[in-house]
């Protein structure tokens, strides 16, 4: 039986995750930044954490300052190159 997490049955997080490697390598073979904000969500099965999303998709305040912290990180990186 998949795992039901708050609303993302109907989407495998194997998607998920094939999708954000996809996308990591192909940003890396164009020469462009690539800001990973599902590895600093996940719960480590393709799913958002809970304190991060209550839905599993919309993120809670916790969950935008999560990517904020992401986002910064990518922004400091693009200015120091």
């Amino acid at each position: 039986m998949k795992r039901s997490h708050h609303g993302t049955a109907s989407y495998p997080p194997e998607r998920t995750l094939e999708l954000n490697r996809w996308l990591k390598n192909y940003s890396a073979s164009q020469g462009y930044g690539f800001l990973d904000y599902f590895s600093a969500m996940s719960d480590g099965e393709g799913f958002v954490k809970r304190c991060l999303s209550e839905d599993g998709l919309h993120p809670t305040p916790a969950g935008y300052l999560v990517m904020a912290r992401v986002a910064q990180a990518g922004i400091d990186s693009a200015l120091a190159s």
